[in-house]
C-alpha cells in the first residue's frame, strides 16, 4: 500500500466488464466510461490489489457535474460503490444535499442518503430519516418534510411519512400533516403537490368559492406545455346555479417579430336563460421591409359578460367592443396604413355597430420640397363606413378625403418664431343625409402660430437643496382659419370621425405657459436641473362667431387651464379642465394626485368630471377615485380605494380593501369589494414553488340588482 497526501485516480471501465456487486445494479442509469473520477483528501490509501480506495479528511470526489464531499469515503473501483460517512454533501446541478450517511454509485450515480436535508430543483428544501436518489430527476423519502421556505423555522411545510419527488413534475405524499408554523392543520392520508419552477404540463390548483349569484363554484385549470414557443391553458369553470363554463386561452411566441393570444369562455345561464360568450385575442407582427401589422378580437354576446360578471369597474363600465386589422408600410418620409375596425356596443339600449371595413391612408410627413424654405405634407385616406342599425337596417358610405399642406417655418426673426401653413383640402362621399347621391366639400385650410420671446427671471435662493429658480414664461398665438364652402354642405354630411368635424372655421388662439424650473446641488456638489411646475391658461375667439352672432352665442371660448406640479419629488399633482366665464364655472375637470413616501405609504386620488346633459344614447365615463395603501412592516401592506363611476343615469360605487402579504416562499392577498349591488370577499394563498387556492369565497349579491334587461 501507499499513503500521500494527494491521489488522481482515472478510470476508463467497460461495463460489461464489471462485476455486478452494486448496491443498485437494477438502475439503468450508467456513468459516462471516458469521464475520469477525481478524489482529494488529506490522506489518501490506495489498494490496487482488491481496488478499493480510501480517503480521510476532508474527502471530496469530482465526477463531470457531480460533487460529493465527506469526513471518511470508501470507494470500490468494482461496483462503482461509494460510502461516505460524516458532513456528507451531494451536488449536482441544482440540487444540494447534507447528510450523516451516504451509500451512492458512481456507475448509475444513485444513492441513498441517511440523516438528509437540503435543496431538490433548486426551490424545494427537504429533510428526511431517509432520501434516495432512484433516478436522475425522482427522490423517494421516508420520515421527511419538505418546504420552499429558507428559514430554520418554515412558515409552512408539508411532513410525511414517505413519498416520491419528481423534479418539475409532482411529488406525491402519504400520510401527510400540512404544518404553519410547525403546527399541524391539516391532515391528509395522501396528497400530490406540484412542483414546477419552470413551465410544464400538469393541473393546476382548483379555485374553490361560494356565491349566492353563482352557487358553489370551482374553476378547474389545466396548463399545456405545448413546446418552447406556445401554451395554453384548458378550463372548465362549474357554477351549480348557472352551468359549466369552459374556456380556452393559447399563446404563442413564434419569434421576436411574431407573437399572440386568445381567450375564449362559453357560459349557457340557467339563471338567466341566456348565452354569455367572449372572445378576446391579439397577435403582432413586423414583416420584412419594414411592415408592420397588429390584430385584435373583441367580440362578446348581446348581454355582455364583462358587465355581468367582472369585478373591475373599469370592465363593468365597458360601453363597446372594439375589434381590429391593422398594417402599415414605413418608409424614411412616407407611410401606407390600412385598418379594418368594428366597435358594437355593449349596452342595454339599442344601439347600432359601426365598422370602418377598410380605410386606406397615404401620409407623407413634413419634408424639405427640393432646396427650397418651403416643407410639405399629404395625408391621402379612402374610407368605407358601415352602420347596422337594431331591426336590420344598415348603411354604406364611401369616403375619399385628400388633403395636401405647404409649411414655411420663419425663424430668422430675432426673438420670435413664426410658422406658416396653407392646404386644400377635398372630401367626397358617396352619399349625403336622406339623398344617395354623391356630395363632395372643397375647404381651404391656413394656420399661423407666432411664438413670441420667452421671458425668464432667476431667482436665487437657499430652499433644501434648491438654490435658484427660473421661471419662464411663454406666449404663443395661433391663427386658424377655414373656408366654409358659402354653406353649401352644411348639416347634409353624415359625420363619423375628425376628417367630417373639419368644417369652417376663423379662429383665434392665444396661450401662455409658465414654467418653474429649479436647480438642486446635492453631495459633492454635483448639480441638477428638474421641472417643479408648469402652468397653462389658453383661450380662443371665434370671429365667426362673432359677425354671425345670435342671442346666446359667445365668440370666447372656456379658458384651458393645465397645471402640472413636482414641487417635491415624492408628489405629483396634474389639474387640467375648462372654465366657463359665462356660466361662471369649471365645465370639465381631470384632477390627479399621486403621492409616494418612500416604501411605505401611498396615495392616489384622480377624478373626471363634466357638466351638462349629454345626448341621449351616450356614454357618461366619468367617475372619482380614491386610493391610499400603507405598508405595514414585514412585508404585509395593506390598501383602500374608493371609486364612484357615472355611466348613462347610473352611479356605480364601489370601496374596497386589500390586505396582501408577499415573504420568500409564501403570500397571501384577501380583499373586501363593496357596491350597492354586490358585496365579494376574495382570498388567496399562495405557496411558492407549490401554487395558490382560493378565490371568491364569499359572494353576497342584492337579488333585486341581479340581472337587468
Amino acid at each position: 500500500m501507499r499513503k500521500f497526501k494527494t491521489v488522481l485516480i482515472s478510470t476508463v471501465l467497460c461495463l460489461a466488464l464489471i462485476p455486478s456487486a452494486s448496491i443498485f445494479a437494477t438502475a439503468s442509469t450508467v456513468r459516462d466510461a471516458e469521464l475520469p473520477i477525481e478524489i482529494y483528501a488529506d490522506e489518501v490509501v490506495s489498494d490496487q490489489k482488491n481496488g478499493i480506495t480510501t480517503a480521510k479528511g476532508s474527502a471530496r470526489v469530482y465526477y463531470g457535474d457531480i460533487f460529493l464531499s465527506a469526513d471518511y469515503m470508501e470507494y470500490r473501483m468494482a461496483g462503482g460503490d461509494l460510502q461516505a460517512r460524516g458532513n456528507v454533501v451531494f451536488e449536482y446541478e441544482d440540487n444540494r444535499i447534507f447528510a450523516q450517511r451516504m451509500d451512492f454509485n458512481v456507475n448509475t450515480t444513485l444513492g441513498v442518503f441517511y440523516d438528509a436535508e437540503g435543496y431538490i430543483g433548486g426551490a424545494y428544501f427537504i429533510t428526511g430519516k431517509k432520501v434516495e436518489r432512484i433516478s436522475q430527476t425522482a427522490y423517494r423519502f421516508e420520515e421527511a418534510s419538505i418546504t420552499t421556505c429558507r428559514c430554520d423555522n418554515p412558515t409552512w411545510s408539508f411532513k410525511f411519512k414517505e413519498g416520491i419527488f419528481h423534479v418539475e413534475k409532482f411529488a406525491v405524499l402519504r400520510r401527510v400533516s400540512f404544518l404553519v408554523k410547525g403546527l399541524p392543520v391539516v391532515l391528509l392520508p395522501i396528497a400530490v403537490v406540484p412542483t414546477k419552477t419552470e413551465r410544464s404540463t400538469g393541473f393546476l390548483f382548483p379555485t374553490l368559492g361560494i356565491s349566492s349569484l353563482d352557487g358553489f363554484t370551482m374553476e378547474n385549470r389545466f396548463f399545456w406545455a405545448i413546446n418552447q414557443q406556445s401554451d395554453a391553458t384548458l378550463g372548465l369553470d362549474y357554477l351549480s346555479k348557472r352551468g359549466l363554463r369552459p374556456n380556452l386561452e393559447y399563446r404563442y411566441i413564434i419569434s421576436r417579430n411574431a407573437h399572440g393570444k386568445i381567450f375564449g369562455s362559453l357560459l349557457d345561464d340557467r339563471v338567466n336563460d341566456t348565452t354569455f360568450y367572449r372572445v378576446r385575442g391579439n397577435h403582432y407582427q413586423r414583416f420584412k421591409y419594414d411592415v408592420v401589422s397588429e390584430a385584435k378580437i373583441d367580440l362578446e354576446s348581446a348581454v355582455s359578460p364583462s358587465r355581468t360578471f367582472e369585478v373591475d369597474p373599469e370592465q363593468r363600465a365597458k360601453v363597446r367592443t372594439d375589434s381590429f386589422l391593422y398594417a402599415r408600410k414605413n418608409w424614411e418620409h412616407r407611410a401606407l396604413q390600412m385598418e379594418n375596425r368594428f366597435f358594437k356596443s355593449t349596452m342595454e339600449l339599442e344601439t347600432p355597430s359601426f365598422a370602418s371595413l377598410p380605410e386606406l391612408t397615404f401620409f407623407n410627413v413634413r419634408e424639405r420640397l427640393l432646396t427650397t424654405p418651403l416643407y410639405y405634407d399629404l395625408t391621402v385616406t379612402g374610407s368605407n363606413f358601415i352602420e347596422e342599425f337594431p331591426g336590420g337596417n344598415r348603411m354604406n358610405l364611401s369616403r375619399l378625403d385628400f388633403f395636401p399642406r405647404l409649411t414655411l417655418p420663419i425663424n430668422s426673426l430675432s426673438w420670435w418664431d413664426f410658422t406658416q401653413s396653407v392646404g386644400f383640402r377635398e372630401t367626397v362621399y358617396s352619399e349625403q343625409i336622406d339623398n344617395e347621391s354623391p356630395l363632395s366639400r372643397e375647404l381651404f385650410f391656413s394656420q399661423s402660430v407666432l411664438e413670441a420671446p420667452r421671458f425668464y427671471k432667476v431667482f436665487n435662493l437657499k430652499l433644501g437643496q434648491i438654490d435658484r429658480i427660473v421661471h419662464i414664461v411663454e406666449p404663443v398665438i395661433t391663427y386658424t382659419y377655414i373656408s366654409d364652402n358659402d354653406g353649401e354642405v352644411e348639416g347634409r354630411l353624415l359625420n363619423f370621425d375628425e376628417v367630417d368635424d373639419f368644417s369652417a372655421s376663423n379662429v383665434l388662439s392665444y396661450a401662455l405657459t409658465n414654467r418653474f424650473v429649479a436647480r438642486e446641488v446635492g453631495e459633492g456638489g454635483t448639480k441638477r436641473v428638474r421641472e417643479l411646475a408648469r402652468i397653462t391658461l389658453g383661450q380662443s375667439y371665434d370671429i365667426k362667431e362673432e359677425r354671425n352672432r345670435v342671442e346666446g352665442s359667445e365668440p370666447l371660448s372656456e379658458i384651458f387651464i393645465d397645471v402640472e406640479t413636482w414641487i417635491i419629488p415624492s408628489l405629483r399633482i396634474n389639474f387640467d379642465g375648462l372654465y366657463s366665464l359665462e356660466e361662471d364655472s369649471l365645465e370639465t375637470m381631470n384632477f390627479e394626485v399621486d403621492y409616494r413616501f418612500l416604501r411605505y405609504l401611498k396615495f392616489e386620488f384622480d377624478s373626471r368630471l363634466k357638466r351638462g346633459r349629454r345626448p341621449a344614447g351616450l356614454p357618461r365615463t366619468d367617475y372619482i377615485r380614491a386610493g391610499i395603501g400603507v405598508n405595514l412592516g414585514k412585508k404585509w401592506y395593506l390598501e383602500y380605494a374608493a371609486r364612484v363611476n357615472f355611466r348613462m343615469d347610473e352611479e356605480i360605487t364601489e370601496n374596497s380593501l386589500i390586505l396582501n402579504h408577499r415573504s420568500q416562499c409564501w403570500g397571501f392577498t384577501v380583499r373586501l369589494v363593496d357596491r350597492a349591488d354586490e358585496t365579494t370577499i376574495d382570498f388567496q394563498i399562495e405557496l411558492v414553488g407549490i401554487g395558490g387556492l382560493g378565490k371568491n369565497i364569499y359572494r353576497a349579491v342584492n337579488p333585486d340588482a341581479l340581472y337587468k334587461l
